[in-house]
Order: structure tokens, then sequence, then C-alpha cells
């Protein structure tokens, strides 16, 4: 790598053995008081020989480097570190400093001149705004060098910086969030201290910075694998506010990004005004990952063509003045070199949001609104500040201004380098060129269909009732297991299967919906009543099950319709004392859903997830938010990933766990939207600005935490089981290529634990499939580390056995299931499917069974026959159902009461381009009977004769009325308008 070393003299050339210098007072002057609670640190190279000295108000405490207690010192007293580790050890201050007396910190025995006092947030109390209260003290922050254990030094000087109470602290990136590298109210923003900051130049800094590079910037705004898994190039398209692509782009070093879009058009790239687009972030080497959604300043850009660019600068150093009243003449910025001498940082700064209460310096004009493009210049080393000539300067010494109460961000950077600029289209998520339902971008971006062609496979079906044409309904929502819940979405199924009900009992068993009458609750069920989207029908969907499977109490649930057609649902869940079992995330994915969008509406605070579901032709935007009911019975709204990373409520805190998706672009948001702003209005929603740093609050003030809903580094974006073969697709949303690890836990088809697997599959920078054996499971858990952290988790299986008898839809048969029973082996050929099942019964009313649910089916392509092991003293039927449309082929089989292996053919399936979801086992006679060793081949069974048969027995189809129906082969219902060639 090339380096840029910024000094060719020794370190210790700045170091005279034998000074041991007081740190504190003696650079800041007793005018600057810490406050109480202040944490700062002292490096410690040589333990035994050097020992930490404390002067000053009151005690601080002392910590090791790894946060072990050492002692207490009072004024005067010194801490030995005989047998202690090299390092930073922690002193707290235990009572405030007072203005006018002195406080110190000593390294005794030091043989050095550096600096070795440090803070990452100095918290002062000056006792005034006046200017004999002001410091011309210097900072020296320890910034990343762009390579691993480099570092360089920036200098921050300052002069008549006063702020009464105020922090220093800094950081690579500015405030929190969308506004990093602006200056903004400190009200709902918040900053993260990052740098450690001396009072001299320090001891331990390395003095070297490695020279960026800036290549490979793309905008990827959708899939890289079209609806039939075909390799495309993914489109450069965004809908503003709607959807997100992701800024990808490859650096050599630990540094920080400015992506700039030049939203106005006049060739510029600004990053000091508002005129265009600016997102800064941290980068990492290798490839890096930003996600971006069309929106400037909180406002969708126009329709159009943007050119983009991305800046890497290495030791980004923002100072982030917190309630700072005053800097007159102002502050300036310099690179520290090895052998002392200071080099000149160009300043920059964007005051825009806060320029309005700007008010006159001393010299009778305004603080700049802007540093423009170039910066400013603060000149050599040692000439004096001249405020808004070669120094950062705002304030007159008052309470007022354009510092109070707000962050204001000053930032500088030791090199740069620029990328080649790419172009962005931000397009419209409604406009469909070949009017075939599915819109442009939809069909460029999501499906890699042809935006100008309605039938883009020539297969006769339009590719709007192919593909995305509407939603899923909220009676399927909410529900996707997690280890225990397999047979009861196998029953769930079935009892929704429109052929399987017998004739005169078409209702399965508790489908009355459970209305959320609770008094506390209902409250939000009056207003949930009464959210409406124009346009759109409200149908209620209330999948009423969730309370007798999940830890649902009270469930509540519609459709938004339009023409028939599902469009979106809102689900709502409650529970008490945790938060709801499943999610949106996790459902989708389970049930065979890929996610193909992912990122943060900042105006709602919510994470935004788009699901494309091939075999069920729908087209989900979704928003998952979980809403707290506190004490006085107002909401507060959180929003996260994965559910481990909620708020843990207090017992019998009542949580409103809410699953909104939409297939037009922004409905979900939309009623999101319309949902918070329907709390707000009856006063039921609590929001939490952050307290700002102010003299009234200085006693109470805690810094607030940064908002912590983020969009997972890494994600499966698909995953599927079958049998033993488990693949996984992986994503790259967010930030730098990391080490990823699969931990994966199974569970064995009896129900026993399983060994788990660790796969660490190294760096991930953009995409990746995966293919692995797991054995027969009976389900297991993914979970996605990325350095060391989970950041994803999803269940998977590939169905359970299930009982299958007409109880189900209020039938009299009472009948036993047992799915632990001893498995046979299975057939060589094939995809092999684990567990088995069986079924007893003394008295039958229409049928006694057993059935296997593939929840994501497979397609009929993939499997033309299934073979099994069956046992059974009467003739039997076996079936093979597709739930979703209502098609079916069956076969029956002769009475086997010592067991035997069976086939039945599912090429009739095949007619309409199905999927097999439900294989069931079937008597109509008192008695019992068992299947195991379930395959799916591609193959035709063979008849006993060894011809190409269609398996044996007699060929019959149940119809409508559960087994021993009309004797027709095949019936086929058909659900216009839901999905592929329905």
């Amino acid at each position: 790598m090339q380096r840029l070393i910024l000094s060719f003299l020794a370190l210790s050339s700045l170091f005279v053995p034998g000074l041991a210098l007081a740190e504190g007072t003696d650079q800041l002057a007793t005018t600057q008081a810490l406050r109480s609670g202040a944490q700062l640190y002292v490096d410690i190279v040589a333990p035994g020989a050097e020992s930490i000295r404390w002067v000053g108000v009151g005690n601080v405490s002392v910590t090791a480097p790894d946060g072990t207690p050492v002692t207490t010192l009072a004024s005067g007293e010194t801490a030995d570190t005989t047998g202690l580790p090299a390092g930073a050890y922690g002193l707290t201050t235990e009572q405030g400093q007072v203005v006018g007396i002195r406080w110190d910190v000593e390294v005794v025995g030091q043989e050095d001149d550096g600096g070795r006092l440090h803070s990452y947030d100095w918290m002062f109390n000056a006792g005034s705004f006046a200017a004999s209260r002001a410091t011309n003290a210097s900072f020296y922050a320890v910034v990343p060098g762009g390579d691993t254990g480099e570092t360089a030094v920036v200098e921050l000087l300052l002069d008549g910086l006063a702020g009464y109470v105020y922090n220093v602290n800094a950081n690579r990136i500015g405030v929190d969030g969308p506004d990093g590298g602006r200056s903004v109210s400190m009200y709902g923003h918040t900053v993260t201290p990052e740098f450690p900051i001396y009072l001299r130049p320090p001891t331990v800094a390395t003095y070297v910075s490695l020279a960026p590079r800036a290549y490979g910037l793309d905008y990827i705004g959708g899939v890289s694998l079209d609806v039939d898994g075909t390799p495309i190039s993914p489109c450069n398209q965004v809908v503003p506010g709607e959807s997100f692509g992701r800024f990808q782009f490859d650096t050599n070093v630990e540094g920080t990004y400015h992506l700039v879009c030049d939203l106005d058009g006049d060739g510029l790239f600004e990053g000091t005004n508002d005129d265009d687009f600016l997102a800064v972030g941290p980068t990492s080497p290798g490839l890096n990952t930003v996600l971006w959604n069309g929106v400037h300043a909180g406002t969708p850009v126009a329709p159009g063509n943007y050119a983009c660019r991305v800046r890497i600068n290495t030791g980004e150093f923002h100072y982030v003045g917190s309630d700072i009243e005053t800097s007159y003449q102002g502050m300036r910025m310099y690179e520290v070199r090895s052998d002392g001498s200071r080099s000149p940082l160009a300043m920059r700064w964007n005051d825009s949001a806060v320029q309005a209460n700007a008010n006159t310096m001393l010299s009778g004009e305004l603080g700049l609104e802007t540093s423009g493009e170039a910066g400013i210049d603060p000149g050599p080393y040692g000439l004096p500040a001249v405020a808004n000539l070669n120094a950062r300067s705002w304030g007159n010494h008052t309470s007022t201004g354009k510092g109070n109460q707000n962050y204001l961000d000053t930032y500088v950077w030791l090199a740069s380098d620029t990328s080649a600029d790419i172009e962005v289209a931000a397009v419209s998520g409604l406009a469909d060129t070949d009017l075939d339902g599915l819109g442009d971008f939809a069909e460029s971006c999501f499906y890699g269909t042809d935006p100008n062609d309605p039938d883009s496979d020539d297969d006769g079906i339009p590719d709007g009732l192919q593909y995305g044409l509407e939603s899923s309904s909220g009676t399927v929502g909410g529900l996707e297991s997690n280890g225990r819940l397999g047979a009861q979405l196998a029953r769930r199924a079935i009892a929704r299967s429109r052929l399987s009900a017998p004739a005169g009992l078409t209702e399965p068993v508790g489908s009355v919906r459970l209305a959320l009458t609770d008094p506390i609750f209902g409250e939000v069920t009056t207003l949930l009543d009464t959210l409406r989207i124009d346009g759109l029908e409200r149908v209620d969907s209330t999948p009423n099950d969730l309370p007798e499977l999940t830890n649902a109490e009270r469930v509540y649930a519609f459709d938004l319709v339009e023409d028939g057609v599902v469009a979106g649902s809102l689900l709502a869940v409650e529970t008490a004392g945790e938060t709801y079992e499943h999610s949106k995330a996790l459902c989708d994915r389970a049930g065979g859903a890929a996610l193909v969008d992912l990122g943060l509406l900042p105006a709602l605070g919510a994470l935004q997830a788009t699901y494309r579901h091939d075999a069920e032709g729908t087209l989900d935007q979704a928003v998952e938010l979980k809403l707290y009911r506190s004490a006085e019975g107002r909401w507060t709204a959180r929003t996260q990933w994965l559910r481990d990373e909620y708020p843990a409520p207090a017992p019998d805190q009542r949580v409103l766990n809410v699953q909104v998706w939409g297939h037009r672009s922004g409905l979900a948001r939309e009623l999101v939207g319309a949902l918070l702003e329907t709390l707000a209005r009856a006063d039921l929603l609590r929001s939490a600005a952050s307290t700002v740093l102010d003299e009234p609050t200085v006693d109470t003030w805690t810094r607030p935490s940064p908002a912590t809903a983020t969009v997972p580094p890494v994600a499966v974006t698909a995953a599927v089981l079958l049998g033993a073969d488990l693949g996984l697709d992986l994503e790259r949303f967010a930030g730098s290529a990391g080490a990823i690890r699969l931990r994966i836990d199974r569970v064995a088809p009896d129900g026993g634990s399983m060994p788990r697997l660790d796969v660490d599959l190294d760096t991930l920078e953009g995409s990746r499939s995966v293919s692995l054996d797991v054995g027969l499971v009976r389900d297991l858990t993914v979970e996605v580390l990325h350095q060391d952290r989970v950041v994803d988790r999803l269940w998977l299986s590939d169905g359970a056995w299930a009982a299958y008898d007409d109880a189900v839809w209020g039938g009299s048969t009472d009948a036993t299931f047992d799915s632990t029973c001893e498995g046979k082996a299975h057939r060589a050929d094939g995809v092999a499917l684990s567990g088995c099942a069986r079924t007893a019964a003394s008295r039958v009313d229409r049928f006694l069974g057993v059935a296997r649910h593939l929840p994501r089916g497979v397609a009929t392509a993939d499997a033309r026959s299934a073979s099994f092991w069956f046992r059974a003293d009467a003739e039997v039927e076996v079936c093979a159902e597709d739930t979703s449309v209502g098609a079916r082929t069956c076969q029956r089989l002769a009475a086997a009461p010592e067991g035997r292996y069976g086939e039945v053919d599912l090429t009739p399936l095949a007619v309409t381009g199905e999927r097999v979801r439900l294989v069931t086992l079937t008597r109509t006679t008192p008695g019992s009977l068992e299947m195991s060793a379930l395959s799916l081949a591609r193959g035709r069974p063979m008849a006993s004769d060894g011809s190409d048969g269609g398996g044996s027995g007699d060929g019959c189809s149940a119809v409508g009325g559960g087994p021993g129906g009309s004797g027709l082969c095949l019936l086929v219902l058909l659900a216009l308008g839901r999905r592929r060639g329905r």
C-alpha cells in the first residue's frame, strides 16, 4: 500500500527525558471547570515506573484498562500501577470542579513530554458566557490513519470559545443519522463521541496516514436475479421515498465517505449547502454499501437522472460543538506531524438549518453560513485568528445565537480521493408503460421483466396477472412458526383448503373474528376502525387462530381491496409483558418470499422491506413497528429488524405489534403514517425528543442515545429447505465488508436436538449463494453473524405432519394422532422428507387420515411423483393438492396390513403449472393408518408391472367433499386474478 508519511523524524524527538507535566488547568486555565461525572482517561505506557496523581476538588475513582476498579484518589494522592497492565486508565470525577481552583492529572515518572490525559467527551462548566470565561486552549484528537494501527493527530486551536456549559467531543461523521456533516438543532439529534481528545500532542499516536482511493462506485436499485432465477444487471433506479437502492464502492482505507448527487444539475457536487444530496459515513477497506431512498432534506427528489460521486477521506475530523454560544475570533484546525510541525487544514461547514438564529459578532458581522466547497484556510500556524477570514466564528458572548441549543459541525480531513461519476434515475413507482398491471419499476428492478412488453415471456399471460398483481391478505399473516408450530401451520392450511372440507362442513372450527374488546385496548381498536385509504375498500381479514397458536392475546386485521384485488393489509396483535413472537420478516421468508428491498424510513423511524413471493404471485412493501403502552395510557413506537433488539416490556405491559404491507408503491408507508397520525391526534402517541444540553439542565442532562433502528448490514434474501438441502441467498444491505458466519440450530425429526452447525463465509462484499447438506430435520433456525453479532435470523422447515380428518371442519371423528413414530427407510431416488405420522379412531364420521404439509410448495416440474411407505388394514386414498388454487390429484391403494411402499403420480397437477402443498392419506372406516418415508422424485411412478403407469390401484379423485368423491381424475378450481395461471 502507498503510505503518506507525514514526517521522517522519529516521534521521540518531541520528547525530553525526565519531564513529568501536569495536564488540566495548565492547558485550559482555571476558568474551564470539569463537571461532575466527567470520564477521563490517562495512558500508562510503563506500569510500575509510572503512577497517576490527582489534584482537584473532591475524589476521582480509578479503573484499570479492563474496567476493574483500582482505587479512589483524593486530591494530592497517587495511584500505583505496579503489577497492572499498560493502557488507558479511567478516571471519573465524583464532584464538579470549581472555576478559579486548579485541577490536574499527572503521570508521575513519565519519561517523555507527550500527552497522556484524554477524554472522548470533555464536560465543562465555565460559569458564564462572558469573554473572561472563554478558552483559547488547544485539543488534540487522535484520528484513524486509514490503516490498521496507524493514527494521525488533528489540533483544534480555539480563540475565544465560550459555551458556559458545554462539551468537547469529535467523530468522523458529525451528528448521527442522515444529517451527518450538517449543523442542526440538538432536539431530535444525537452525537456519538468517537475520538480520544488530548490536551497535548499524544504519546501513543503514530502520526501516519494512508492516501485513500475511491473506485467502483455503482447504484443497485433492484435484484440481480430475475423472477426465473436468471442473472441480470441490477437497475439503477429509485422510487423516491418508496424504494431503497444501494450505493456500493470500494476503498483501501478506514476513513469517511461523502456521497454527493448533483440534484440541481449545475455540474457542482456541493456538500456545504443544501442544494445537493449528501450522505456521510465511515468506511472500511473493501466494498462499502450505503442505502439511499431518493430523499433529500426530508423530501423525495423529483423524477430525473442525477450524477453522483463519492469522495473518500482519510483522517476526517468533525468537531460538533454542543450548545456553544460563542467562538470569537474563532477556531482553526491543523494536522500535527511527528516532528511537532503543523499543516493547515481547510475547514468546512453547513449552517443552513441554524443560520436564522445567528447573531452579530463583535466585528459587526454574522458568522458565515457556509464555508463554501473549498473551505476556509486557517493559514500558517502561529498567525492570529481573524473571524470569518481564517477562523470558524460565531456568537457574541450572550446566551443566544446559532450556537445555542444547536450542534454546530466543523470538519476537516487529511487526504482525499474522488470516484468517477455514475447516474441514478429517480422514477415513479406507479408508471406502467405496457399497461399490464405491473409497474415499470417493479418490472425492471424486482422481477426482471420487460416494462415495454405486457407479456415478457410470451406465455399468453400478462405480466401483471402472472406476477405481483396483488398483496398477501391479512388472513394468512402473523405466523411462520418458531420451531413448535409446524403441525399447527399444517392444520391451518388444511382447514383453509377448498377441496378438503367435507360437504356440509365447510367452515373451519374457530373461524369467528376475535374482536378487541379489552377496556385498555378498546380505544385503539376504535381508532383502527377509522383508518381509511381513499379509493380502497376495507375488508375484515382477522386471522382468528393466532391467540390459540401464539402469544397473541387479541388480533385485529383488515385488507384494503381494489376491484376485488388485495392492495394492502394491516395486522395488529396485542401482547402483554412480551413482544409478539413472529414478524413479517420471518413469516414471508419462511414461506418462500424473497427479500428484494430493505431500508429505513426516517420520517416514520421505521424499517421498510419489500418481499417478492413468486409462487404466491404477491409483492408486499412492508413496515413493522411495536407500540408500547405507558402507565398514563400513551403509546411509544419502536422498530427493529430482530425481535430481541426491541426493548423488553415490563411485566403485563401492553404491546401493540403492528405489521402493515401493501402492493402499491408507498401504500404501507401511507398506512403507517395514518396510524401514527391518528394516535397523535387522539393524544395517545408519546414522542421522546432528545433533551438538549443547556445551562438550566446541566445537573440532569445525560447524553441521549442515538436512534437504534438500523438496517442489518447483511440479511438472507431467500432461503429454502427441502429434505436435507438448505439453500440461502445473502445480500449486503449496508456498511462495510466484514466476516460473516452462519449459526444453524437443527431439530431432529423426533424433536430431539442435533449438533449445531457453524459455517464461516469469510468476507461478504456483495451477494452470495450458499448450499448446505444439513441432514433430515424437523426444522432449523439460521442466524447470520456479522463480526460476531447476530444481524439476521430466520426459521425454516419443509413442512410438518398433521392430523387430517373431518373434525377439522366440525365432524365427529375422534382420532388419536402421533408424529413421533419410527419412520421407515426412504427410497433411494427423490428428495427425502423427514418424519412420519399415524392415526387411529374407533368411530369415523366422514374420513380419518394424516397429511404432510409443504408450506412453500414444490413445483410439479421438480416433483413428478411421490413415493411413501404406508400401513392400513383397509383401502386408503392418497392425494396431492395445491391448497392455494384448489387443484388435486388422488389415487386409491389397496389395503396393506403389514405395510408397503406406494406411489402417486403428480403430473396431473402440472396441467395448471402449480405446486404440491399437501399430501394426504385417508380411509373411511374405523381403524388405524400410518405413513412415512415420503419422497418426491422427478420421474413418474412405475406401475406394478413395470410400465409407466401412474401408481398402483384404481385411478380416482376426491371432489369437494373429502376422500371418496366423484371419481374425476383431476379437479381444478381457478381463483381468477390471484396468481400465475389462475
